[in-house]
């Protein structure tokens, strides 16, 4: 998918390795629950043996304060977030999106937090999945849409609800594809394969980007 109106930018510097990778997997909201340790155990899985520096933020850590803080300070590649999207009930427009970093702290719109991630150089975005798509309307697609149009140069994210072992395998299988030296596009072909190997629906991710960008 290529946002139309996103805006022109640089062709953003190639992927190096150590890859600079940051996993934000906050809290569930009161009376939601989703099964973050699979994702947890799953990125220490992978990411063992491979040239990667690891900065997670896991639960109570994952606080606007201290995601904006650790995204200036570790200047991140690629940033994995599984979580809560929500929008407003009452307007339609992509851009009242926000995403959810738990506790009582508020809600991050899409756009404040486009303008964060690009502003500290991160060239992707995963979202892996959003659980509260079991409930209302999946605003994953939605999300990275406008994502893109405000400069985040690539992210992939789920179309639909899936279920969490089908997240898991993946992500998991995107991010070992991807370490491997396997380019963007390839790894998600992977990853697909892999999953649809395994009963899954593969066609739940899809790649927002600009071409020209990758």
């Amino acid at each position: 998918f290529t946002p139309s109106e996103a805006p022109q930018e640089e062709m953003p510097s190639p992927l190096v390795t150590p890859l600079r990778l940051m996993s934000i997997i906050p809290p569930a909201p009161v009376g939601q629950s989703f099964t973050s340790d699979i994702t947890i155990r799953s990125f220490q899985g992978v990411i063992s043996g491979e040239p990667v520096e690891y900065k997670p933020l896991m639960r109570s850590e994952a606080t606007p304060e201290n995601i904006a803080k650790e995204l200036l300070a570790f200047k991140p590649r690629v940033v994995h977030f599984e979580g809560y999207l929500n929008t407003s009930t009452t307007d339609p427009n992509d851009a009242q999106i926000e995403f959810y970093f738990g506790g009582d702290f508020p809600a991050v719109s899409v756009n404040a937090f486009a303008q964060d991630l690009k502003n500290n150089g991160v060239q992707l975005l995963v979202i892996g999945r959003n659980s509260m798509a079991q409930i209302y309307e999946n605003l994953g697609a939605r999300a990275a849409f406008q994502l893109s149009k405000q400069g985040v140069p690539a992210v992939i994210a789920p179309m639909r609800a899936i279920d969490d072992a089908s997240a898991t395998t993946f992500t998991t299988e995107f991010y070992r594809a991807f370490l491997q030296g396997n380019t963007l596009e390839s790894a998600l072909h992977i990853a697909r394969r892999k999953l649809a190997s395994k009963g899954g629906d593969w066609s739940v991710f899809a790649l927002f980007a600009n071409p020209a960008l990758l």
